[in-house]
C-alpha cells in the first residue's frame, strides 16, 4: 500500500486497523447468522463437461457460464468461447476462472468478447470486459474473464475468446478444463433499480460449465474409404456380344462351354443372278474365321478339322452339280 509522511516529527509508522479476512460466512446468512453456501462439482451426462456450482444465495442458478465442447487433433489450435447462456436473471457482472493444464495445452491469447465478430471492438461486451491469464502453480494457468457494466444485460453473450494450442505429444482422449471457485469472485451481480435509480447490487449464483476438449488423431476426412471388390465370378462373365457369338456357333447353348462340338459349316447362299462358276481349285479348303468367341480373344483364328472336312465335301458336291448343269448345254 501507500506510505504517506506528513510533516516532521516522530518516525513512527501508524498502521491501519486491518479489516477481518473475508470468509464465506459473510454471505447468505439466515436469521440465525448461519451460512448455507454450497459447492457442487459433477460431470454433465449429456455433454461430458465438468460442472461447478457455487451457491451463496440459495436461489436457483441465474445464468450459466459455459466454455463449450471442442474436437481437435494434437498440435491444433482451438478457440474457446466463454459465454453466458441460459439467462434467467438479468446481470450486470459475471466472473469466471478457467483452469488450463499447461502439460497438455498452451494459452496463446485471451481477448474480450468474440474475436470472430468483425464488430467485436465496438460491442458492449468488449468495452466492459476485462481478461487476463496467470500461473497459479507450476502446471496450472488461470484464465480470468470479467464482464462488468453499469446496466443489466438480459441475454447471453461471449465474454472472452481463448486461443488454446494442444501440445504435439498429447494423447487421444477427453480433457476437461474446469472453472475453479475462488471465494466471492466466482459469482454474478445484478443492479437493482427502483424509481429509475440504482438502489442496490444483488448477488447472483451462476452455474459454471468448463471446457471439454476431445482429442483424436483420426478425423472423418482421414478415414480410409471402404473399397468395394466385385466377386471373382463376375470378372469371367462373358459380355452380351460374346454370349451372342456363343449362340451363333452352337445351337446347344447348354453344352457350348462344356463340350467341343464341331462348328456347323456355313450354308451356301443362292445367288440372285446366274453367275459363271469358277473353276474349282484342287485341294481348296475353307477356313472359318471368327472375330470373337466366348473362350478366345478378338481376332482368334478357330480351325476345326472336322468342320474343315465337311466344308470341303460340300464344296466338291457343289462343283459336281455345276459340271452336270454345264454338260446339259
Amino acid at each position: 500500500g501507500a506510505l504517506i509522511k506528513v510533516g516532521e516529527g516522530s518516525e513512527e509508522t501508524v498502521m491501519p486497523d486491518f479489516a477481518e479476512e473475508y470468509t464465506e460466512e459473510d454471505n447468505n446468512e439466515d436469521e440465525n447468522n448461519v451460512n448455507h453456501a454450497t459447492v457442487r462439482e459433477y460431470i454433465n451426462e449429456e455433454t461430458g463437461q465438468p460442472v461447478t456450482e457455487y451457491h451463496l444465495t440459495g436461489d436457483p442458478a441465474a445464468f450459466t457460464v459455459d466454455a463449450g465442447v471442442y474436437e481437435a487433433k494434437a498440435g491444433d489450435t482451438v478457440k474457446l468461447k466463454i459465454r453466458t447462456t441460459d439467462v434467467k436473471e438479468a446481470y450486470n457482472a459475471a466472473l469466471g476462472f478457467l483452469e488450463v493444464d499447461t502439460d497438455k495445452f498452451a494459452v496463446l491469447n485471451v481477448t474480450a468478447g468474440d474475436t470472430d465478430d468483425p464488430d467485436n471492438e465496438n460491442s458492449r461486451v468488449y468495452k466492459y470486459s476485462t481478461v487476463s491469464s496467470y500461473m497459479s502453480d507450476e502446471k496450472t494457468e488461470i484464465v480470468s474473464c470479467l464482464f462488468c457494466d453499469i446496466a443489466n444485460l438480459n441475454e447471453g453473450a461471449v465474454i472472452a475468446t481463448v486461443e488454446l494450442k494442444l501440445n504435439d505429444d498429447i494423447n487421444d482422449g477427453n480433457y476437461a478444463l474446469p472453472f475453479s471457485i475462488r471465494g466471492e469472485g466466482s459469482m454474478g451481480n445484478q443492479i437493482v433499480v427502483e424509481d429509475g435509480r440504482m438502489t442496490d447490487v444483488r448477488i447472483l449464483d451462476p452455474e459454471f460449465h468448463g471446457a471439454l476438449i476431445k482429442v483424436s488423431s483420426v478425423s472423418e476426412e482421414t478415414e480410409p474409404e471402404n473399397e468395394v471388390t466385385a466377386p471373382a465370378e463376375d470378372t469371367e462373365k462373358p459380355s452380351p456380344a460374346e454370349e451372342g457369338a456363343s449362340q451363333t456357333e452352337s445351337p446347344d447353348n447348354g453344352d457350348a462351354q462344356n463340350s467341343e462340338k464341331p462348328v456347323e459349316p456355313e450354308k451356301p447362299v443362292k445367288p440372285e443372278k446366274p453367275v459363271k462358276p469358277e473353276k474349282p481349285v484342287p485341294g481348296h479348303h475353307h477356313d472359318h474365321h471368327h472375330g470373337f468367341g466366348p473362350h478366345h480373344g478378338p481376332g482368334h483364328r478357330h480351325e476345326n478339322p472336322v468342320g474343315k472336312k465337311a466344308a470341303e465335301d460340300i464344296s466338291n458336291a457343289i462343283s459336281e452339280i455345276v459340271r452336270f448343269i454345264i454338260s446339259l448345254f
